[in-house]
């Protein structure tokens, strides 16, 4: 018995700390290795020592001498170096390490065992992605012009299927019922009253706009029906029956202000009001909800959190595993709507506190990345899985869905993602409602149970999932290479828009990420191009344009997810020209100029422009503010480009003039402020210039109302060789002063 229980606590540390892949010894022959002593040395002569370390390193990885080793380090730390020419001896350096790699992969038919080989084809992998003896090794198969893990290439069609069914739910059609609300909590604080907006037995009472909380309303009962489909496979429609009621507002204060006033009234059990500041919603004793949602992503995340607990138990009649719960809600939310089930931690206590090293600057921009919806939170776990680091699945194996938050939850939600591309987890959660309520050791042994596998060997499985197939850039021969031709409009696309941005937040004291190209968003941009490059008749249509459809030509699952999050432009001439089109718009220009924009990914196809920003964006938790036209921009453009869909549908967009936009972020606590805008000619105190004005309040098209952005149009083209002034109030609490902005600009 004794003897037993070793063995399982044994397992049970090996759940909670999954080995990663095992360090197993090459022992690859010298003669082998030494053709790359020189390169390494012709790099450190280019000051390119990133690389030769990199490169050394990997000599030592493919077992070379110590000895050997050392004496390289030596004669590395006497080259002096010298940049002259540096971009025509990067060429002979690659030649000189290409050569080296096909002779290095004559090696992987020698090796005993089929470890060393995969430690040999992915250690090639790394030096070229281009070696595609590494890659049969690998199991890797290629589908057109992209190499997919064996995993990966099993999922394919299921992939599809989901996309599918996202696509499905996006677009459901929602009636809601508009009442006022008979909630004496909004009335005592408010001092009148609110609405209530309902559908399919779920009700939210706010202080909001109605308009936002029927979109809040929509969405939530999207999410649920595209919830169901995945746990059961049932067709993707609207629930009935929910029987919800929440009370919505929005900031910290008010918040704290209805935890005071339900337990004033005993509406409220006082030990859930003690609790309740430091969640983003409370339960009350008639059943209902109150939610802070700061925005509305913040709603949907508070509220689906308990709607996708009754669903559980309903379709399931019982609870399940909190991982499998909250891992799958908050992939649904996340690949719905780009909102998060609350728990995710962005920022630690003192992280805003501004620091200037490189690894603080790292630092944050990987928290950033975590935060920025599903694109970039699978490539931050991505690469701790990379790095060996990930965290083990079993640490999200709590007892209560609350406890599951931070790294695992993300680590619970891409493990979700993978079960689902398996079938409808219904099965899974069902079989798992016995780990419930029971200890870290009782859960591993029914998880592994439900799995039918041990749960290290899931992981390892997992982990070579996620770990995916690297990017065509990310080797050391193509860096040394530097990005080729086919990469240039990507590139140049990445580039004019840092210009662009640069005129918004040059001189800016904030902690602002950095912007960078994404090949895998890239990926998926040049798909969809190309689908719409087949279907026209798509790309003239609002909102079939962003869509892909599975029974068309060219649908695929990474253009169906570009096509969602993506401006287009069916005649682009250049990345420069089509960004300076899209920056003309509204609705195309607000996420350009998004502060908390990480990623972008480029793809074009014979003048059809995709350019994906609205994958990996983070919410960022300080305020910022974006201007366009910024202040004292010269050679402003006149006109208005015409976009779809209209910002004021029957109104003639050929009529107006450039447009002027204001975007301001939210700190994590205050409301969407009132704003106040007007533009004036020729000087401060000139006439005024006859405007449309659309605010999230009041929106001029209410099928698209961008969050905290404010527009004003002037109704005619503005004239040549003019300045213009641009006067802006905002009111962001009753209690505060207004804040007033003034801006000058000149038309070109």
């Amino acid at each position: 018995m004794k003897k037993e229980r070793i063995i399982t606590c044994l397992a049970f540390l090996s759940s909670l700390c999954p080995a990663q892949d095992e360090d197993i010894p090459l022992e690859i022959p010298a003669k082998q290795l030494r053709p790359y002593e020189k390169p390494i040395l012709d790099l450190a002569a280019i000051d390119h020592r990133e690389e030769a370390r990199e490169l050394r390193d990997i000599l030592a990885e493919l077992g070379h001498r110590e000895k050997a080793l050392a004496s390289l380090d030596r004669r590395v730390d006497r080259v002096k170096a010298i940049t002259r020419n540096a971009d025509r001896r990067l060429d002979g350096i690659a030649k000189a390490i290409e050569k080296a790699n096909s002779n290095l992969a004559s090696q992987l038919g020698k090796l005993e065992t089929p470890e060393e080989r995969e430690l040999l084809a992915r250690i090639l992998l790394r030096l070229d992605q281009d070696q595609a003896e590494a890659r049969e090794v690998l199991g890797q198969v290629r589908q057109g012009d992209r190499w997919l893990s064996a995993a990966e290439a099993a999922f394919a069609g299921r992939w599809l299927e989901i996309h599918t069914a996202v696509q499905t739910a996006r677009h459901l059609p929602v009636e809601v019922q508009v009442s006022a609300s008979d909630q004496e909590l909004i009335k005592e604080l408010f001092g009148r009253q609110g609405h209530r907006i309902a559908a399919a037995g779920l009700s939210i009472h706010s202080p909001w706009p109605r308009s936002k909380t029927i979109r809040v309303v929509k969405n939530l009962l999207r999410a649920i029906a595209l919830s169901k489909h995945l746990i059961d496979g049932s067709p993707i429609e609207i629930p009935q029956g929910l029987n919800h009621e929440t009370i919505l507002f929005t900031g910290r204060s008010m918040y704290r202000k209805a935890i005071s006033a339900d337990l004033r009234a005993a509406r409220v059990d006082p030990k859930m009001a003690e609790i309740a500041p430091r969640y983003a919603a409370y339960l009350r004793l008639d059943g209902s909800e109150v939610v802070n949602g700061i925005t509305e992503n913040h709603a949907l995340g508070g509220i689906f959190s308990q709607l996708s607990g009754i669903l559980n138990n309903r379709i399931l009649g019982t609870a399940a595993q909190p991982s499998l719960i909250v891992g799958h809600g908050n992939w649904v939310l996340m690949s719905l709507t780009g909102a998060q089930l609350p728990g995710i931690a962005f920022f630690d206590e003192g992280e805003l506190e501004k620091g200037t090293s490189e690894s603080d600057a790292s630092s944050r921009q990987q928290r950033l990345l975590r935060g920025s919806g599903l694109m970039g939170a699978r490539s931050w776990l991505r690469s701790r899985v990379q790095r060996g680091d990930d965290p083990p699945w079993s640490r999200s194996f709590e007892d209560q869905v609350g406890k599951v938050g931070g790294e695992d939850m993300l680590k619970a939600t891409f493990v979700v993602e993978y079960l689902q591309l398996r079938g409808p987890i219904g099965d899974l959660l069902e079989a798992s409602r016995l780990a419930v309520h029971m200890d870290k050791l009782q859960n591993i042994a029914v998880m592994a149970e439900v799995l039918g596998e041990d749960l290290a060997d899931f992981e390892k499985t997992w982990r070579e999932w996620m770990r995916g197939i690297p990017g065509a850039n990310d080797s050391l021969l193509a860096r040394i290479r530097g990005p080729n031709q086919e990469a240039s409009p990507a590139k140049d696309a990445l580039d004019y828009l840092l210009g662009t941005r640069n005129q918004v937040y040059a001189g800016s004291t904030l902690p602002l990420p950095i912007l960078e190209l994404s090949e895998e968003l890239s990926l998926g941009a040049l798909a969809h191009a190309k689908y719409l490059q087949l279907h026209p008749d798509q790309y003239s249509r609002w909102p079939e344009a962003h869509e892909e459809f599975s029974d068309r030509e060219g649908f695929s699952a990474e253009g169906c997810w570009a096509a969602a999050h993506a401006i287009i432009d069916g005649d682009s001439k250049s990345p420069a020209q089509s960004i300076e089109n899209w920056m003309g718009t509204f609705y195309h220009r607000v996420p350009l100029l998004h502060a908390g924009l990480l990623q972008i990914g480029w793809g074009e196809s014979d003048g059809m422009a995709v350019m994906d920003v609205g994958s990996v964006v983070a919410e960022l938790d300080y305020p910022w503010r974006a201007i366009w036209p910024p202040q004292e921009m010269l050679n402003v453009p006149r006109t208005f480009v015409a976009e779809l869909p209209s910002p004021f549908p029957g109104q003639e967009q050929s009529d107006w003039g450039y447009p002027i936009t204001l975007q301001l972020g939210t700190n994590g606590r205050d409301s969407t402020p009132q704003v106040r805008m007007s533009l004036r000619a020729d000087f401060e105190n000139g006439a005024l210039v006859p405007c449309l004005f659309s605010s999230p309040q009041e929106p001029g098209n209410a099928q698209l109302v961008p969050d905290r952005a404010w527009c004003l149009i002037p109704k005619k083209a503005l004239a040549a060789g003019t300045t213009y002034w641009v006067e802006v109030e905002i009111e962001r609490d009753a209690e505060e002063e207004v804040e007033s902005l003034s801006w000058w600009f000149r038309t070109r």
